[in-house]
């Protein structure tokens, strides 16, 4: 072959594979007919110059596994594709798959501790469809004060319930809010006996099941006893996302100390000591507040989807 053939081969193979030119706009730029340059595409595959390769999902997403364990010293990871399916279906996958893991971690005498948010909330319907794995005095507890929804569905007593029955558990709830007015309000609510008693236990939970929630003006903050003038201050002082209550930044800090010690629940420091802190994320639009919280060894075993495991590797 001349090389004048040859590097009309490779011309139109760059242009339709590197560029993304479609073989009309190609045939009209070179002069050619759209049959020529369809032929002379098959023939750059044909001569090796184009190698086309499929990755299969399974060894892509072995690969962000392997990457995001080894990066942020996880226990475990578990990374489902979500670029071909639709958003509830890759949730219920996230789900089934962490509370399969969950079914092996929990042990007789186990402590689960357990936080509420939008994204926890999803676990509800999934919970409510397993078959019981009945394991001796295991117990379910709160690891921060009880969220009354106003808006959403499902509500954190109902989370709490629904995993305690699928293990034969005792639930524990946390009957106050997550969010009180003062901070000697806080104190004289923790050290009352049987609320101390409840995070007591919750600052022991073998396991932790967490996850991230952004920063909105209709969030769950305002439900739990967060006043809008305080939100939208925390959010100029450069809040984004909360976790388990406590208010974080882009480093994945407390934002105001003086707020965060109006929280009814376990503090930061308390949460990193859980020995197996499981946490899901599905929503790339939660990137920043979950490198936060990545960055700052809040997570053990790690659930999430592709799109946002992409993000973090």
């Amino acid at each position: 072959m001349d090389s004048d053939k040859n590097n009309q081969i490779l011309q139109v193979a760059r242009m339709y594979y590197i560029d993304r030119i479609p073989q009309n706009k190609i045939s009209q730029i070179i002069g050619l007919s759209k049959p020529t340059v369809s032929r002379l595409i098959k023939k750059a595959q044909e001569l090796g110059y184009v190698k086309i390769q499929i990755e299969q999902p399974q060894a892509l997403t072995s690969n962000l596994e392997n990457v995001l364990k080894k990066k942020y010293n996880l226990k475990s990871v578990t990374v489902i594709p979500n670029s071909m399916e639709e958003t509830d279906k890759v949730i219920d996958k996230l789900n089934q798959t962490l509370l399969d893991d969950l079914k092996h971690l929990v042990i007789s005498n186990s402590i689960i501790g357990i936080t509420w948010n939008s994204v926890l909330s999803n676990l509800i319907d999934i919970l409510e469809s397993q078959t019981p794995e009945i394991k001796t005095n295991v117990r379910v507890v709160q690891l921060n004060g009880s969220i009354t929804p106003l808006v959403h569905k499902k509500n954190s007593t109902e989370l709490l319930y629904a995993l305690a029955k699928m293990f034969g558990a005792k639930a524990y709830q946390i009957c106050s809010p997550v969010y009180v007015e003062q901070k000697k309000i806080a104190r004289l609510i923790k050290n009352e006996s049987e609320i101390k008693k409840l995070l007591d236990m919750a600052a022991r939970s073998d396991i932790a099941i967490l996850a991230p929630e952004m920063i909105q003006k209709d969030d769950l903050l305002i439900e739990s006893g967060f006043k809008l003038s305080e939100l939208e201050e925390v959010k100029e002082n450069g809040a984004i996302g909360v976790l388990c209550g406590h208010i974080l930044n882009k480093r994945g800090k407390v934002v105001n100390a003086s707020l965060d010690q109006r929280i009814i629940g376990l503090n930061i420091n308390t949460i990193k000591k859980i020995p197996n802190k499981i946490f899901i994320a599905y929503n790339k639009d939660d990137f920043d507040i979950v490198n936060a919280i990545m960055n700052q060894r809040l997570v053990d075993r790690l659930y999430i989807t592709s799109d946002l495991a992409y993000l973090l590797q």
